[in-house]
Formats: C-alpha cells, structure tokens, sequence
C-alpha cells in the first residue's frame, strides 16, 4: 500500500529531508526501480476516509485513467491526482464533497486539487 511521505513523517523520528535523503539512497545503493506511483493505490483509502459510495470510487478509477491517457498523470502528485478524481466524480453524481474535505485526506492544498479537476473537467 502507497502511503505519501506526510504520512511517513507523521509516524517518523526523523524530519522530511532525512527520509527523503535515506529514500533515495537505499534506492540508488539497492539498484531498486523507482517509478512513478499511481494514483489508483490511493483511491480506496480517501475514499474509505471520505466514506464515498464505492460507485464514485469506481468512476474516479476510470477518471484516472482518462486522465492518464490524456497526459494529465504524468509530472502530477498522485495523490493530489487520486483527490480530484475523487471530488469530480462526486460532483457528477452530485455527491456533496467540498475540495477541502478531499484536499486534506490526500494532503494537498485545495489549489493543487482544483487544478486538476479543472483539467479533468476540460
């Protein structure tokens, strides 16, 4: 399970910097692949905490992938990504979910959710 480096520093003895420094050494050390995350392993989880019907789950699943192959994936927060879909789905089943609500369980700031949705939604 994907979990985003807020969620690591808030249980970590050790400050944001140093996990990343660490993260990236063990993977340079270790030769390990470290290829983008999709923001799929997220859905359930927000959804789960946004206590979402799983059919807004499963639309946002085909709304990444949409976005996905429209190039609005790539170079993104994953999570952010996952947090938008979630909301734009829940406004096309009118599904009251406030940009906050979702920007604060993917940890990102509502800018960076609305941002998105606006591509999603062009």
């Amino acid at each position: 399970m994907s979990r985003t480096l807020a969620e690591i520093v808030t249980v970590a003895k050790a400050s944001r910097d140093e996990l990343t420094a660490a993260y990236d050494a063990l993977n340079r050390d270790l030769g390990l692949p470290t290829g983008p995350i999709d923001p799929t392993e997220y859905l359930a989880r927000f959804a789960s905490q946004l206590d979402l019907p799983h059919e807004i789950e499963a639309r946002a699943r085909e709304l990444v992938t949409e976005g996905r192959d429209r190039g609005l994936v790539s170079g993104r927060n994953p999570s952010g990504v996952a947090a938008a879909c979630l909301y734009t789905a829940a406004t096309e089943t009118d599904y009251t979910l406030t940009q906050q609500a979702a920007a604060e369980v993917a940890d990102v700031t509502p800018v960076t959710l609305r941002a998105t949705y606006q591509k999603l939604r062009a």
